[in-house]
Formats: C-alpha cells, structure tokens, sequence
C-alpha cells in the first residue's frame, strides 16, 4: 500500500475513487511471489478486475471493536497512520504486513479499545450498582434487614 501511494500520491484507502489502471497497479506491487510474472495483472479481465477489487473492498475479519462517538473529523487512512497505529500500540509489522488489510485494521481497533482506561463513573451510578447488587445478594440468600 506504502509503494502505491508513494507511486500515486493519494490515499489508497481515502474516498477518492480509484480508476482501473490504478488497481492494475496495486494488484501488480501486492503479488507475494517473485516467481509469479508481474505482467500477470494486465491480462486480467475486466470481471477477474472485478473480483479482485471486490475483494480488496471487502472484509475479512469477524472481530468487531465497540464504537464510541466520534469526535472531530476523521483521519484519512494512509500507510504511514497505519504504521503509526502499530507503532504506537507496540504490534509488530511482521506478520500484519502479509495479512489482508482489514484484519491488520481490527487488530489495531481492538489492541487500541483493550489498552484504553476504563472509562469513569459517576459515583451516584456506583453506589447504585453496589444497593442493586445488595440486595439481590440478599434474596438469594434469604438475608432480611
């Protein structure tokens, strides 16, 4: 993604639409192996185009992170953010750089959500719990006041 955008200038992963040499592009610096022929890409058809780019697209993660409101404006995702992310959350790139971009994205979701403090409580709502908590311990004990 990093040599795409350096190569294009533009967020891979921002609301600009992307034409179809562009994904040629991003198909042809994403193959794995050296042994495949890196002209491959330009004898796709428009529908293997299709279906890749579909795939790209798509999500391949069943973890869900807890959303919290959003506040201010929300960053355009680039590679060097997602580096930052996993810098700073200390995940290392080795082996989320092989991994389908998604899955990278919820680890850094989900590592952020379990390092984030708990959030405060007013002390009426903890006084309340500890009452309800109480007096259900209460009756099912069979405790009268």
């Amino acid at each position: 993604m990093s040599k795409w955008e350096s190569k294009h200038q533009i967020a891979f992963q921002g609301r600009q639409s992307k034409s179809p040499e562009q994904m040629i592009d991003y198909f042809q610096m994403m193959l794995v192996s050296r042994k495949v022929d890196p002209t491959l890409v330009y004898r796709l058809s428009p529908a293997q185009n299709d279906e890749l780019t579909n795939y790209i697209n798509s999500s391949r993660t069943a973890t869900e992170v807890p959303k919290e409101k959003s506040t201010g404006i929300p960053e355009t995702m680039t590679s060097e953010l997602i580096y930052y992310w996993l810098t700073e959350l200390r995940i290392p790139f080795q082996p989320t750089d092989s991994w389908h971009l998604s899955r990278t994205i919820a680890l850094v979701q989900l590592t952020a959500f379990k390092k984030a403090p708990p959030k405060k409580r007013r002390p009426s709502d903890v006084m309340s719990d500890w009452r309800r908590d109480n007096e259900n311990n209460k009756r099912i004990l069979g405790i009268k006041d």
